[in-house]
């Protein structure tokens, strides 16, 4: 591909996003399922800033569209997605496609540095048996230390049925916290209260 039509692709995106803003969203999403991997990319990103807003749009097509666009949608959700993408992620990553399990396995990775590493541990508990182990591996090898992390939280039954709140929001994209896993477990990850902090 030469350098121009790269250029172009990318320029029509970026004119796509400041012509209609947030309308852009279903066809930035219709984008994703571009042939061109440079329009897919360039979708997933201003999807990606779109934030929260690009969700509802993003998360059909994460259930049922190729296997490439899929993998785009993941990217999304796991950059900006609440506890709503979690299932579809989880289902995403136990799929034999390998584009669409790395594709999962790094936006659950994602969301676990945005603070949803209990989130995640709740939606790996919720699977069969046979499926959290390969689960474990798969989120390993997106991010090392991973697995224990999780499985440390698997191992608290009394945090892993309390009932998920589907209205929780983590940081939007990936802050690379590392260290936030002791403030998640005892608070679900939500952020502490301001007049807390003193």
């Amino acid at each position: 591909m030469k350098r121009d039509d790269v250029r172009k692709k990318r320029a029509h995106v970026d004119e796509l996003v400041r012509a209609r803003g947030a309308e852009a969203i279903p066809a930035l999403t219709e984008l994703l399922g571009h042939e061109s991997w440079t329009l897919r990319e360039s979708a997933a990103k201003a999807l990606t800033a779109m934030g929260q807003d690009a969700v509802s749009a993003v998360l059909p097509l994460a259930r049922s569209g190729l296997w490439y666009s899929r993998a785009g949608a993941a990217r999304v959700l796991g950059a900006v997605g609440g506890s709503e993408c979690l299932a579809v992620l989880l289902d995403m990553l136990l799929e034999e496609n390998r584009t669409v399990s790395e594709s999962a396995a790094s936006a659950l990775v994602h969301v676990c540095r945005r603070g949803g590493v209990t989130s995640v541990a709740r939606g790996v508990y919720a699977r069969s048996p046979s499926d959290r182990e390969p689960a474990l591996r798969l989120l390993e090898a997106g991010e090392a230390g991973l697995e224990e992390k999780v499985r440390r939280l698997l191992a608290d039954t009394q945090l892993m049925t309390v009932r998920e709140d589907g209205s929780e929001l983590w940081e939007q994209g990936d802050t690379g916290r590392k260290g936030g896993l002791v403030w998640e477990v005892l608070t679900g990850g939500k952020a502490q209260p301001p007049e807390a902090v003193r």
